[in-house]
């Protein structure tokens, strides 16, 4: 178990996923904050001021992606690095395109490329680099890589 110090602001609509998600990173060290049913991510986002956020990225959910460009464009989170969980490799490529997208991780996957693309996210973060200037990883479900 690591001590990172770092609060994860935590977005998934499916409850099993965010359950999971949740009990893994706060083995990992990390402080987790659930996004509340009904809150305004972008305003709980200003609020706590994570160093990461990760959320669920549904095609069948367009207020999904819409969370992501929202954050891009408040000035306040638009520099929070965020690990997106795409559930289609078409939105995956669309995500990569977006500046504060460091890190995807497309559904199925192992618990192993959460636990990585979420590390690599706080670690810069951590480091105070700033904003990622481009994506930095992609993981591939072990069936697709």
């Amino acid at each position: 178990m690591r001590n990172l110090s770092a609060t994860i602001l935590l977005i998934e609509r499916d409850a099993d996923l965010r359950t999971l998600s949740d009990q893994l990173l706060n083995h990992l060290g990390y402080t987790v904050s659930q996004l509340p049913e009904g809150n305004d991510p972008v305003a709980l986002a200003e609020q706590i001021g994570p160093q990461v956020i990760v959320i669920g990225i549904r095609p069948e959910f367009p207020e999904d992606r819409q969370v992501v460009d929202d954050l891009l464009g408040n000035f306040v989170t638009r520099a929070i690095p965020v690990v997106a969980i795409s559930f289609s490799e078409e939105e995956a490529i669309t995500l990569a395109a977006l500046p504060n997208v460091s890190q995807i991780v497309i559904a199925p996957f192992r618990i192993t490329a959460l636990e990585t693309a979420v590390a690599r996210a706080v670690g810069r973060a951590l480091a105070n680099d700033g904003p990622p200037e481009h994506l930095t990883g992609i993981r591939l479900s072990p069936e697709r890589s």
